[in-house]
């Protein structure tokens, strides 16, 4: 532990003698900084500002190169504004030169208006077309079936260690353990399943936002008065079929601030080594007055599963399917003073292979709140949970009766520290945190997250197919990590997110009948490195994409579930055409290095790979038609046959009314 603080300080002085290093003389802006949101915009920032890189050329004009921070989705908007801007150029002895500066713009509400007549009643908000296109791009980028981990290749160093492997809207692969689930800000509940099934639960329907050591589910919120459809459909090989729609509307029933959203997705197909499938539908609603936010969420799910989605503890020589339920309701309230949250959640998995049918349901209640000043921000949350369960799960770390979650930033240019600090059961205390010194379009920094105490005995849980007996369980921990990242963004053409660093990984290994076990408490340290690129590159015409990530694990044998290498790989070329029509098309390479299995069988799972390509024809923003071919090399992937060799075809088409 001393080293660890040596290491931290060291890394502090020169990260600080850096930024003295690097002062220089910039130019400034001759006002402030204030741009007005639009008339309905849904988003409340925290603060109320936004970060941006602009460029001012020698003849005092101002260009955007980019959003700093996580406000990406306010580009097009302050794109047109910074040109607006008032700034005097950088002059070196007596020279005009171009440069680069980075700014803070205030964000203000736009102010309501209303008219003098009919008792001052409030004007309908009209549609805001820029707001509406660009939520309709979002939704594509995290919806196309060829994006193989759904999620942006851009991501904190904390969120770089996962690989999800998709097809329709099935995922599968590996997602780093030590991260926290949570959907509309509360805890999920613990499980037998993987943590991919989850993400493929609240994937298809929720945004992600990646922060710290959380991925965090919320509900797809569009605030215009519009109506907005959307609907995807496809057909493969090996009955892959799957239809999906959702149906978008604020102001609903004339109301103002009053927001209803219907989705659902079907869909199957042999996925796992099973005929898989699902049919889930959700509803959400959502109504605003003045600071008050009153939401409704249910949703209801049954799937059709290989029991390879259960975590490895579970699985079989044998693949059999499971029949799983999920059903929950969140009902949410949120006021100047506290936010109010209640879950009701009920699961059912049925398989003539078990005992009997595994039940877990039960009530999740939060309430917390969150301070901002002009620097900084503390949020402060409490979680109970009552839980009904027919059987004992492996130890998972979402299992709690009591939580209490405090999280501090502080936010001082050129300079963010953010903090994540957990109590589970006022024993158990998990933290994370992370510096960041940004300047210009680079960032550096260390994070670092731990947990105590790990799991010290072998333990053993419930054998969920013979009565009355048990299942020996490895007990997989990273007590601690450390590791400094340095990233660059340039505008959006490239960006790179490199980190290296040092990891406690332990294992507590039971004596099994395969010969290569024993009991044994394996305590490693080990080094790591990630890196993650993103390029976007426009040349003769052709918009070419291409996004890399590569995690590697410093070598070790006797470990579980330790892979040396994981990467993936995807490229694309997009050839716009006129009345915004393009053709594209692509390649993506998924894989993983071979490691042993954390179940009884310790069985070795190879060396893995995946190569898919695709190829498509976009009809203005609104349509695309798309042919892929999965699984073209007819691997495996994480000890699982996904899908076979096949071809599918899928439309994806956005309807506004």
């Amino acid at each position: 532990m001393v080293q660890i603080t040596k290491l931290a300080l060291i890394t502090l002085f020169i990260l600080l003698a850096g930024m003295c290093l690097a002062q220089t003389q910039t130019p400034r802006l001759l006002s402030n900084a204030v741009f007005i949101l639009p008339s309905g915009w849904e988003k409340v920032y925290d603060p109320m500002e936004v970060q941006a890189l602009i460029k001012i050329k020698a003849d005092s004009s101002a260009h955007l190169i980019r959003i700093m921070d996580d406000k990406r989705e306010l580009s097009y908007l302050i794109e047109d504004y910074v040109q607006s801007l008032q700034v005097t150029p950088l002059i070196i002895d007596g020279n005009i030169r171009d440069t680069e500066l980075l700014i803070t713009i205030a964000l203000v509400n736009a102010p309501r208006v209303y008219t003098s007549e009919e008792d001052d009643k409030p004007l309908p908000i009209a549609s805001d077309k820029g707001y509406i296109y660009q939520w309709i791009e979002q939704v594509r980028m995290d919806d196309t079936i060829h994006n193989s981990s759904g999620h942006s290749c851009y991501l904190p160093p904390q969120m770089m260690r996962s690989d999800l492997y998709r097809s329709n809207y099935h995922f599968y692969g590996s997602i780093d353990p030590q991260i926290n689930l949570r959907r509309m800000g509360i805890s999920l509940p613990p499980s037998i399943f993987q943590t991919s099934l989850h993400y493929q639960n609240l994937r298809t329907f929720h945004t992600l936002t990646p922060r710290l050591n959380e991925l965090c589910f919320e509900p797809r919120y569009y605030n215009q008065p519009v109506p907005l459809t959307v609907v995807q459909a496809g057909l493969g090989d090996y009955d892959h079929n799957y239809a999906r729609g959702a149906l978008y509307k604020n102001h609903f029933l004339d109301t103002d601030d009053l927001f209803f959203s219907f989705a659902f997705l079907v869909q199957d197909g042999w996925w796992l080594e099973q005929m898989s499938g699902q049919t889930s539908w959700n509803i959400h609603t959502r109504y605003q007055l003045n600071d008050y936010i009153v939401s409704l969420y249910y949703d209801n799910m049954d799937n059709a599963l290989s029991s390879t989605n259960l975590k490895s503890i579970y699985w079989q020589s044998v693949i059999y399917n499971l029949e799983h339920k999920m059903r929950s309701l969140i009902l949410s309230l949120q006021t100047p003073y506290a936010d109010l949250k209640v879950m009701r959640y009920q699961e059912q998995t049925a398989s003539s292979r078990l005992v009997e049918n595994l039940i877990n349901q039960g009530w999740l209640f939060s309430a917390g709140n969150r301070w901002d000043w002009t620097d900084a921000a503390v949020e402060l949350q409490y979680e109970k949970a009552f839980r009904e369960c027919n059987y004992e799960p492996l130890f998972d770390p979402a299992g709690f009766a009591d939580r209490l979650i405090l999280k501090t930033l502080y936010r001082h240019n050129p300079f963010i520290v953010e903090t994540k600090l957990a109590l589970d059961d006022f024993s158990a205390v998990s933290a994370s945190g992370e510096f960041t010194w940004r300047r210009d379009v680079y960032e550096t920094g260390v994070y670092a997250r731990f947990r105590s105490p790990v799991p010290e005995t072998f333990d053993q849980t419930d054998n969920l197919y013979l009565q009355e007996a048990t299942l020996n369980s490895v007990n997989i921990s990273q007590a601690l990590a450390t590791a400094i990242f340095v990233n660059w963004d340039r505008s959006h053409d490239l960006q790179i997110n490199t980190a290296i660093g040092w990891q406690k990984v332990i294992n507590n290994i039971p004596l099994t009948t395969h010969p290569e076990s024993s009991n044994r408490h394996l305590n490693r340290n080990l080094v790591f490195a990630d890196l993650n690129a993103h390029l976007d590159y426009h040349y003769q015409g052709v918009d070419w994409r291409l996004e890399q990530t590569l995690n590697w694990q410093q070598p070790e044998d006797e470990l579980r579930e330790y892979q040396v290498w994981r990467y993936q790989s995807r490229f694309q070329l997009t050839r716009p055409l006129p009345k915004q029509n393009a053709l594209f098309g692509g390649l993506a390479l998924t894989g993983h290095s071979s490691y042993i299995s954390a179940n009884e069988l310790a069985r070795f799972i190879e060396d893995s790979v995946i190569l898919d390509a695709w190829a498509g024809f976009r009809i203005t923003d609104l349509f695309e038609f798309t042919v892929s071919l999965k699984n073209l090399n007819d691997g495996f992937y994480y000890g699982a046959y996904p899908i076979p060799r096949s071809i599918h075809a899928s439309v994806t088409w956005f309807y506004l009314n």
